[in-house]
């Protein structure tokens, strides 16, 4: 067992890991940091493999997020793991299972929800987890939503291909000065129809790692090049694409009360303490009121990426970014 640590902001995790879930993890975090010495931290969290685990709640089967309560963050995955976070002790044990009944690699996955633990646990912190991808021109950020399906990966690597640096994938981190922060993730994680868009639209070909996730999303290296050095960034653009199939892929300015609504409902969970629930809504609205926000739709044959990137530069050069 070695212990890593995790700078997200400025909350630090200390994760006791063996070595298989260490390996996944420095894959998914370029960032962690490995050290033997006694560093300050703010969460603790071990990960142990054990022989047998006793699951005890079904609900779990169909429910892919934690239950929040006072004291706890809890979620089992059967024939996996249970994940057990204590909110005033600030400590989050896992037991997993390295086993072969389960459909996907069993380290990948342990990895992927001490992750969505990691990102959950900084609200604790009154730092709230964006379920955005995030490009970055010069010290501003523009701040891709969407539901899955949406074309927002699309977009992603569209926009990163086209000049924009990459700085977060699928979560990115909103503080109380209105500052953008990344996990430290250098990763894409997309479907083969959003690579087979960008490469037909854009002639880009990429190159395959043969890595998937556990919803079967292809993982792409990001080139060390096309990362922004910046640590945080300030919000600019928010984008919203739709596959609608309405073919109109013409930018619709939309209003900071829609873009607020739209941010309700695609990042605050029904599972939420009234408390999350409030910090959410302070932020989201700060951010609303502080950008400009788009809203396109396109469908598969009807997409001309090219302009739709050359329409996002356009709008960053007209405001002097």
């Amino acid at each position: 067992m070695e212990y890593f640590f995790i700078k997200i902001n400025n909350v630090v995790f200390r994760m006791a890991l063996d070595n298989e879930i260490a390996v996944q993890m420095i894959k998914r975090v370029s960032s962690l940091n490995s050290c033997t010495s006694r560093l300050s931290y703010d969460v603790d969290i071990t990960c142990t493999r054990i022989q047998h685990i006793n699951f005890t709640d079904e609900k779990f089967l169909y429910q892919q997020e934690p239950n929040i309560n006072v004291d706890c963050y809890y979620r089992e995955i059967f024939d996996l793991g249970i994940f057990n976070y204590q909110r005033k002790e600030k400590l989050l044990n896992i037991s997993y299972l390295d086993s072969e009944k389960y459909p996907f690699n069993s380290f990948e996955v342990v990895v992927d929800t001490i992750l969505q633990f990691i990102y959950l646990i900084m609200l604790e912190f009154e730092i709230v987890p964006l379920h955005a991808a995030v490009l970055a021109y010069k010290n501003k950020a523009i701040l891709l939503f969407g539901n899955s399906g949406s074309g927002k990966s699309t977009l992603e690597l569209a926009l990163l291909n086209s000049g924009f640096l990459f700085f977060s994938d699928d979560i990115a981190f909103l503080d109380d000065r209105n500052r953008i922060f990344n996990s430290g993730e250098h990763i894409i994680a997309c479907s083969e129809e959003s690579k087979e868009i960008v490469s037909k639209s854009l002639g880009i070909t990429f190159k395959d790692t043969g890595i998937k996730d556990s919803v079967n999303k292809q993982i792409i290296d990001v080139n060390r090049a096309m990362i922004s050095e910046c640590e945080e960034l300030e919000p600019f653009m928010i984008i919203f694409p739709s596959s609608s199939g309405i073919k109109d892929g013409a930018f619709k300015k939309i209003s900071a009360k829609s873009t607020f609504v739209d941010l309700i409902k695609l990042t605050v969970s029904t599972l939420f303490s009234l408390e999350q629930k409030q910090i959410y809504i302070k932020r989201i609205k700060a951010l609303s009121e502080n950008t400009q926000a788009y809203r396109y739709s396109w469908t598969n044959r009807n997409i001309d990426l090219k302009k739709i990137c050359d329409n996002v530069w356009e709008l960053c050069e007209q405001d002097g970014v």
